[in-house]
């Protein structure tokens, strides 16, 4: 009953506020993966971004204006991020946009917001080239409130050597956010003094990973690295399990979830350890409330998506807050001088328009419950621009 009575207060706060507002909404866009592979993922961002707009609008909006959302699907594809990103842009007249999900849509719709001069704000890619490229690094209009797999690898790729990675094998998606992970990862591991014992691709959206499973099992390696989003780390679990591979199972993406517990039960999922720059459960009243509205709104847990979609609308409205204004050049001034804290930590951007927020590593337990096991703060590295600097040279 309690959900039921939330979700009646919420409808009716949100109706009497557009009720009374005058003026025109202000349009923000929302790109991402919306059918296809990804679509849990694209959806649940999506989501989160609609939950915080309820809110905003029910609160007044933002001075005095209501935000609108307008959505198009990227299917996690660069050529139709491109497409999807001019669409929100010439048809809807964006004043900035949230996306894209994928590291490779991303990447490929940052020249646009740099053409159009619309701000992006980046919900989950993590692929580090987006924020070498904004800020100083060239874009202006491309701002990234998560973490770059290299940060996240500092972390969790040293805590896969100490829980007893030292052999592991590798399978990654054959895109940029795989990539990247993979390069930063396999750094760290030998950099702890272990080793990398094979590295395999596949194709995002494949289904039949049994030869490469298999391949994998005869190395007996003391731990499995998967880099996956929710519907291809269920498949890959599913035939890990039929192979009777035991070895521990670690996640870089988004295996660690309500929802990918629910693609493969708990039997499957128990014991997976994977690291975001969110997970629910973390100790702090802003996430709880977060999450507590999300599930009155929505009818589960949210996952990593839902709270940067939710996020990205609240930068963009103190952004609009700060300078008075919502043109797209105001957004992007009053998302530079952003220093607010979010459900994902204190949200400022440094000169490459990368926030230093957290990295979380959580766990699924044997009654296939998230667990956080470690939050941990993260500062800018020193030198660490000037180094990918260096290696964007060459």
């Amino acid at each position: 009953m309690k959900t039921i009575v939330t979700i009646s207060v919420l409808a009716l706060l949100m109706a009497s506020a557009s009720f009374a507002f005058a003026a025109e909404p202000m349009p923000i866009g929302y790109i991402g993966p919306l059918t296809g592979s990804v679509a849990l993922l694209g959806n649940e961002s999506l989501k989160g971004a609609t939950l915080a707009v309820e809110q905003i609008n029910a609160a007044g909006g933002v001075l005095g204006r209501p935000l609108k959302i307008f959505a198009a699907d990227d299917k996690c594809n660069p050529t139709e991020s491109v497409s999807a990103t001019r669409k929100v842009i010439t048809r809807d007249k964006v004043v900035a946009t949230i996306g894209h999900v994928c590291s490779s849509a991303t990447l490929a719709a940052m020249p646009v917001n740099e053409q159009e001069k619309i701000p992006l704000v980046v919900d989950t890619s993590t692929n580090v080239m987006i924020t070498v490229r904004a800020g100083v690094g060239g874009n202006r209009w491309v701002f990234r409130p998560n973490l770059p797999d290299d940060i996240n690898a500092i972390v969790f790729a040293k805590m896969i050597v100490e829980l007893g990675g030292k052999n592991t094998s590798f399978l990654v998606t054959n895109d940029d956010w795989g990539r990247g992970v993979a390069s930063s990862f396999k750094e760290v591991i030998e950099k702890e003094g272990g080793k990398v014992v094979s590295l395999d691709y596949y194709d995002e959206g494949e289904t039949n990973f049994m030869s490469v499973l298999t391949k994998i099992r005869g190395l007996n390696p003391n731990a499995l690295f998967v880099a996956a989003r929710t519907a291809g780390g269920a498949m890959i679990m599913k035939q890990y399990t039929e192979l009777g591979m035991k070895m521990p199972v670690f996640n870089q993406g988004d295996m660690v979830n309500e929802q990918f517990v629910k693609l493969v039960g708990k039997d499957i999922a128990k014991g997976i350890m994977g690291s975001e720059s969110w997970y629910p459960g973390v100790d702090d009243p802003l996430n709880k409330k977060f999450e507590a509205d999300y599930i009155a709104r929505w009818g589960y847990d949210p996952i990593e998506p839902s709270a940067y979609g939710y996020v990205g609308v609240q930068l963009i409205a103190e952004a609009i807050r700060i300078s008075k204004s919502a043109t797209p050049a105001a957004i992007r001034d009053g998302l530079a001088q952003i220093n607010m804290k979010t459900i994902v930590g204190q949200v400022k951007f440094d000169e490459h328009n990368q926030a230093w927020t957290w990295v979380v590593v959580a766990k699924i337990t044997d009654d296939g419950k998230i667990v956080t096991v470690k939050t941990m703060q993260v500062e800018q590295p020193k030198g660490y621009w000037e180094e990918w600097d260096k290696k964007a040279k060459k």
